[in-house]
């Protein structure tokens, strides 16, 4: 690949395909760690977890590690570009791609063995995401998306169109979210999802903001909203979801979660009646910051 090839304005089929391949190394490396380590139970995990925000916000030396591979892997085949990584990689981008990476999206579940956490990697153009990998780690499913072209599910070499359900009701709406790692925001959380809960069939907390859009995009839940996430956990997911027909509603790609901004997405025959019990929940506002929110 020549110099023109690196820093020219590339199509979003071609991030995406980048995005599937680095998202795909970088599970290989924290699958292999993983076991290396001894994380999700037994003895010796524990040296290698430190703490973010909170006692309940593990971070280990492998989010690190996989950070840094997905780094190596881009400045490789696409050296101008930007990156924004959680655990704090940032360059500036010259072509006004920027990178948007969460190593593992899922920590806690990554840590206590619970098999929901995965590789997002969103490619934003000026600031509008535009392709997207997320990979769990687990399963090996790879979901991905380019704009205008759709979502697939890849698992085993072998490929499936991505389509939110055709939930129509809202007390049908199986509703995903999340919780921030805060006492604080929790406990505001807890109060909004008490309103919520008696209007829709169930909920689900599945620990990763990047696989719950994704279940949306598949049609495994019909719903989700979640306060405070960063862009590297919802950048590549909303894009994913609204490739397979879903309504997403999420901040600009340079907010921080310490805002407290809503992510939402939703199957289409529900998204607006959904948005309507969840405003009257409260759940559509941003919660006021009282502290750090540790998403």
């Amino acid at each position: 690949m020549n110099a023109h090839e690196t820093t020219s304005r590339p199509s979003p089929a071609e991030l995406r395909v980048i995005a599937v391949d680095v998202a795909r190394e970088a599970a290989e490396l924290i699958a292999t760690m993983r076991e290396s380590l001894g994380i999700g139970g037994g003895e010796g995990h524990g040296a290698a977890v430190s703490t973010k925000s909170s006692a309940v916000d593990p971070v280990t030396e492998v989010d690190t590690a996989a950070e840094q591979l997905i780094v190596k892997r881009l400045r490789e085949v696409r050296p101008e570009d930007g990156v924004r990584g959680e655990e704090g990689a940032r360059t500036d981008s010259a072509t006004g791609v920027q990178w948007i990476i969460d190593p593992i999206d899922g920590t806690v579940n990554f840590f206590y063995g619970i098999p929901a956490f995965a590789v997002s990697l969103g490619a934003a153009v000026d600031g509008e995401v535009v392709a997207g990998a997320v990979h769990n780690v687990v399963t090996g499913e790879v979901f991905s998306a380019a704009i205008g072209e759709g979502a697939t599910c890849t698992v085993g070499g072998c490929a499936h169109a991505l389509r939110a359900s055709n939930a129509g009701e809202v007390s049908h709406v199986l509703l995903a979210t999340g919780f921030s790692y805060s006492a604080q925001w929790r406990s505001r959380q807890a109060a909004i999802l008490g309103a919520v809960l008696p209007a829709v069939r169930d909920i689900r907390r599945a620990g990763s903001a990047a696989l719950d859009l994704c279940a949306v995009a598949a049609g495994r839940v019909d719903a989700y909203y979640e306060h405070g996430t960063h862009p590297w956990d919802w950048a590549a997911g909303s894009l994913i979801a609204r490739e397979a027909g879903a309504i997403v509603e999420h901040p600009e790609i340079s907010a921080h979660g310490s805002t407290g901004d809503v992510v939402y997405a939703a199957a289409p025959g529900v998204a607006e009646t959904l948005k309507e019990t969840l405003r009257a929940a409260g759940a559509l506002e941003p919660l006021a910051h009282t502290g750090d929110s540790g998403a």
